[in-house]
C-alpha cells in the first residue's frame, strides 16, 4: 500500500468506528513499516488490540489499542468529538499503568497527546495527508507512538 492508497482509502471510507478502526490501524503500521498488535505480540499480554481497563470512579471499559509503557490509543468515527475521546482515554490511563501518549484518531485526523510531567501537553495534529511526504512520516513515527 502507498501513502496515496492509504490516504484515499480512508477518505472514501464511511465505516462506524468498530468497523474500521483495527484495519486502519493496521494499514497505518504497515504504511510506517512498524509491527502491528498481533505481529509484535501475538499472546497480547503488551501491545494489543481492545485492552479491558476499569475507569476512574469505576465501570469497565476498552482501549482501543494498547501498547504498554507507550502509548493508549482511542479511535472514534469520522468527524466525532476527538476532545471526548481524549478524557475517554483519560479516565483509562491509571489502569493502563500511565502511558506517555494518549492518542485519538478520527480516522482522518490523528492527535497525539504527551503525558510526560513538566511539558506542555497540547497535541500533535496529523492528518492522513501529512502522510503523502516522507518528512511527515518521518515526523509522524518521530512523534513517539511508533517507536
Amino acid at each position: 500500500m502507498t501513502p496515496a492508497d492509504f490516504v484515499s482509502r480512508w477518505a472514501r471510507a464511511n465505516l462506524r468506528e468498530q468497523q474500521a478502526a483495527q484495519s486502519h490501524f493496521n494499514e497505518l503500521c504497515h504504511l510506517l513499516g512498524v509491527q502491528t498488535p498481533t505481529e509484535a505480540d501475538p499472546e497480547g499480554t503488551f501491545f494489543t488490540f481492545e485492552e479491558h481497563v476499569t475507569r476512574d470512579g469505576g465501570g469497565a471499559g476498552r482501549a482501543d489499542v494498547w501498547y504498554k509503557s507507550r502509548f493508549a490509543w482511542e479511535y472514534k468515527g469520522k468527524q466525532k468529538d476527538l476532545d471526548a475521546a481524549y478524557s475517554q482515554l483519560q479516565s483509562y490511563a491509571a489502569s493502563l499503568n500511565y502511558p506517555p501518549l494518549l492518542v485519538v484518531c478520527d480516522l482522518i485526523e490523528f492527535r497525539i497527546y504527551p503525558q510526560w510531567p513538566n511539558i506542555d501537553r497540547r497535541p500533535w495534529v496529523l492528518r492522513n495527508e501529512d502522510l503523502l511526504t516522507d518528512g511527515e512520516r518521518d515526523s509522524f513515527i518521530g512523534s513517539g507512538w511508533a517507536n
